[in-house]
């Protein structure tokens, strides 16, 4: 019984040891995790302003709704 105890024991301790050679793959993760984030953010940055561009240019413009209603008119009669 004793020897069991001492043999656990042992290992337990050289488990132990071991764990703080072990390359760590939690932090791995967490480095992807925060690199995706990153990159996530940057195009949803870009999207933003590529958005907030294409609303000016389309706002700038007046907007004639006789000249929409002809398009569909037109496109209805041609079906």
């Amino acid at each position: 019984m004793i020897i069991a105890l001492i043999s656990v024991g042992t290992i337990g301790v050289a488990l132990f040891i071991l764990s703080f050679f072990m390359n760590d793959q939690l932090k791995e993760i967490e480095y992807q995790v925060e690199q995706l984030r990153i990159s996530s953010l940057q195009d949803r940055y870009l999207i933003n302003n590529k958005m907030k561009v294409l609303e000016e240019e389309l706002l700038s413009e007046p907007l004639d709704v006789r000249d929409y209603q002809k398009d569909q008119n037109t496109s209805h009669w041609n079906s």
